[in-house]
């Protein structure tokens, strides 16, 4: 009887393909135990729960506009200096560069951003996201204010984020594929600065360092320096130069309120404005993020009116001092939808009668609805102004 032979490189093919299938097989099996392992841990709290990294930080209802209680309730976790591009960071306080980034420094950076529906499933998600390999540099969760539910989950590496497991907990939370890009090498501090042109609101002139060569001269302005920092509020977006305008506008009307109230101050540029114009008055700049309330006094400082406002930190009116000195003439309060509804009785609590609230933060769609939440506390509409996709409502108090 002939018995065939298997020839040795056959034999040899055989043994390899054997060997790449079964350590293709035991690393996804390793990645998908992984993922399993951390999709497990979001919904079994541990007996012994790990400490929390110290890079890791919580800045809760943040804003694409960020902080003060000012939807889209969101959570941002990074490092304390957590990094985001400079679109970013025209949100109330919370969106912070990386101290290279802030120093002027390049770097490559690579975002991983999906979205899915739910508060708890979205935070649920970005944990997750904390715990993988390469570890992200920092994660947000944003509500998308639509009406559709949806949040978005976004999250920031310095190197090339693993698809396979992002893949698997999109899968796992049932979230949209991920995107993810490569952002440019981009000093964002120089870049911001070079878009960061002077901005006009009627006697106010708000300004960068950058462009200190182009404030007037004429003694009717009252310039404004603030620089592009970690803070909402240099002039730019549409709700600060609404507020802006809107107060411009009281002054010219001879409104002279003697005490005043920043509520979700970012970098103070309202509260600023205000002892300006009011040397008499009694100003207040408040933020629910200490960074903000930092950033306020150093604006006090390089505009020469260090001691000149009171910069707390708070969320709404829950300080001390900010309920002692009330009833306001005028508040401020440059946020967002959801946290300006809450503040609606808050306001009405706080502001003396016939005093006024200048409101923005707001979608020129969601004006109505807060028009309606301040006339049910209280308040009769003054005034709107529309600006782009944004709102400034005036307001006063019965």
């Amino acid at each position: 009887m002939t018995r065939d032979i298997t020839p040795l490189s056959d034999l040899v093919r055989q043994s390899v393909g054997r060997l790449f299938w079964g350590w293709l097989a035991d690393v996804l099996w390793r990645v998908v135990v992984r993922v399993a392992g951390v999709v497990l841990s979001m919904r079994v709290k541990p007996l012994n729960p790990a400490p929390q990294s110290p890079w890791r930080w919580t800045q809760r209802f943040g804003d694409g506009a960020l902080g003060q209680r000012r939807g889209p309730s969101g959570v941002i976790r990074g490092p304390p200096g957590g990094w985001v591009p400079s679109g970013l960071t025209l949100g109330r306080a919370g969106a912070r560069p990386l101290s290279n980034v802030s120093r002027g420094f390049a770097m490559p950076t690579y975002t991983a951003l999906t979205t899915l529906t739910g508060q708890d499933a979205a935070e649920a998600l970005a944990e997750a996201m904390e715990r993988m390999e390469p570890e992200p540099t920092g994660v947000g969760v944003f509500e998308i204010e639509d009406d559709s539910g949806l949040w978005e989950v976004g999250a920031y590496f310095l190197e090339a984020p693993n698809e396979v497991t992002l893949e698997l907990l999109a899968v796992a939370f049932k979230a949209k594929p991920f995107a993810i890009s490569e952002l440019p090498e981009v000093d964002w501090v120089a870049h911001v600065r070079r878009e960061l042109s002077p901005v006009e609101a009627g006697r106010f002139f708000v300004y960068g360092s950058h462009d200190a060569d182009k404030v007037p001269t004429d003694p009717a302005r009252v310039p404004l320096q603030i620089e592009a920092t970690v803070a909402f509020g240099t002039g730019h977006h549409g709700t600060t130069l609404g507020c802006l305008r809107a107060f411009d506008r009281l002054i010219d009307q001879g409104f002279a309120p003697a005490r005043v109230a920043d509520i979700g101050c970012g970098t103070a540029v309202l509260a600023l404005a205000a002892a300006r114009v009011l040397p008499d008055a009694l100003v207040i700049a408040s933020d629910i993020d200490q960074v903000a309330v930092d950033v306020a006094r150093a604006n006090m400082a390089i505009n020469k009116l260090d001691g000149r406002v009171e910069c707390l930190e708070a969320a709404g009116f829950d300080h001390p001092r900010l309920r002692e000195a009330a009833p306001y003439d005028l508040v401020f309060a440059n946020i967002l939808k959801g946290p300006l509804v809450e503040l609606a009785p808050h306001m009405a609590k706080h502001i003396a009668k016939d005093g006024l609230c200048i409101l923005s933060g707001l979608l020129v769609v969601q004006a109505d609805s807060i028009e309606q939440a301040y006339h049910a506390a209280g308040f009769v509409s003054v005034s709107r102004e529309d600006l782009g996709e944004w709102s400034a409502l005036v307001l006063r108090r019965k």
